[in-house]
């Protein structure tokens, strides 16, 4: 880690700790503390869903059924697009719902699997592993039927996805019969007996944001070459700044309204409310910057730009996004936290600020717009 890192660490449900290892991070440290604390309120909303995505889901039979398989001469074969190898069938998951952070899942599942006896073979497929109900359903050669109980399930949220383990498949009779008449068999398929057990990974197509905090600014932005020029910075609508103008560095904090994440985190439109006025009276001058909007994709942050009167209003990208530095934290499948970007101005916002306030010194793309902080709350 290097040595001018934050380390954060949970203290709560909805509250981190920003614990500086130098003088210099203290306080974009404490900034990012004050702007999660603000959510400390919000109440952590369990059992909400979101489609599944992709993943997949691994069906290995025990060890004692795949002896009595092998016995009587019944193999495990590949149904496209799963796969099969020794006695463990995985299957893409296709469909579904995912609460990842309560790792609960409705997971239907595209492919499945054959067994084959030599002159006889049935098909398993449409799974759907249902952790809600504890059971596993299917088709059995056509037939729907509930194939297992579910028993010792263990799950944990990664990411913004969820693992899932199911100890112990234990299978119905229906099923077992159903097996059994298949395969031309006699008891190698018993209701209540272990079928195996299972292992899921799924993610969800995208998340949907409820809440969170865009912060931007610190000591060497355009935020404070703009107040060292006598323009007064001040707040529109919802935002907020950290700290004492004269004490503190100019960081400024904007709610998010919406958004959505993908799987990953790695892409995602975060769109924030309220913005800023710039004003300076000499020579005349006054600018509104709106409604702060990051797109993780393409690593950019657009807003709208006016006459505090509302004319000459011009949407476009004011900064690119310099993440090469950055950190990414997902928690409880639920808040994620992107840290240390720098969002580097562009010539669209170049142009406006010359044109605006006439500064001595002219402002250039490439020069450092701010630091750019996010917490961000999907439930």
């Amino acid at each position: 880690m290097a040595a001018d890192a934050i380390v954060r660490a949970s203290c709560s449900a909805r509250v981190f700790c920003a614990l500086p290892t130098t003088p210099r991070q203290t306080f974009a440290a404490t900034a990012l503390a004050i702007f999660a604390l603000a959510f400390a309120w919000v109440p952590v909303a369990w059992g909400v869903t979101e489609p599944v995505g992709e993943g997949q889901t691994a069906l290995k039979l025990s060890a004692s059924l795949y002896e009595r398989l092998q016995g009587s001469d019944v193999r495990l074969v590949t149904l496209r697009p799963g796969r099969v190898q020794g006695h463990t069938a995985t299957m893409p998951a296709g469909d579904g719902e995912l609460d990842a952070p309560e790792a609960s899942a409705i997971i239907i599942h595209e492919g499945g699997f054959k067994l084959r006896e030599q002159r006889r073979g049935v098909v398993v497929r449409k799974l759907i592993l249902d952790i809600p109900a504890k059971q596993l359903r299917g088709q059995i050669g056509g037939k729907k039927l509930t194939i297992a109980s579910l028993s010792k399930i263990d799950g944990a949220p990664k990411g913004f996805g969820a693992k899932i383990a199911v100890h112990t498949l234990r299978l119905t009779r229906r099923a077992a019969l159903a097996l059994n008449q298949a395969l031309g068999l006699a008891g190698v398929f018993e209701g209540g007996r272990s079928l195996g057990s299972i292992s899921s990974f799924v993610q969800p197509e995208a998340v949907t944001i409820s809440s969170g905090m865009i912060a931007l600014g610190g000591e060497a932005s355009i935020f404070a070459k703009l107040e060292s020029m006598g323009v007064d910075i001040g707040l529109w609508g919802t935002s907020e700044r950290f700290g004492e103008r004269g004490v503190h560095p100019p960081v400024f904090l904007f709610e998010v309204a919406s958004g959505t994440l993908g799987p990953d985190g790695s892409t995602g439109f975060i769109n924030g409310e309220s913005g800023l006025t710039l004003q300076k009276p000499e020579p005349d001058g006054d600018l509104l910057l709106l409604t702060p909007t990051v797109d993780l994709g393409s690593r950019t942050l657009s807003a709208g730009l006016a006459r505090l009167s509302g004319a000459n209003l011009a949407s476009g990208t004011i900064a690119t996004l310099d993440t090469g530095a950055a950190t990414t934290r997902i928690s409880w499948a639920s808040r994620m936290e992107l840290t240390d970007v720098k969002a580097i101005a562009s010539q669209f916002l170049a142009d406006r600020l010359n044109a605006t306030f006439a500064p001595p010194t002219p402002f250039a793309a490439g020069e450092t717009l701010g630091d750019l902080n996010l917490v961000l709350y999907t439930q």
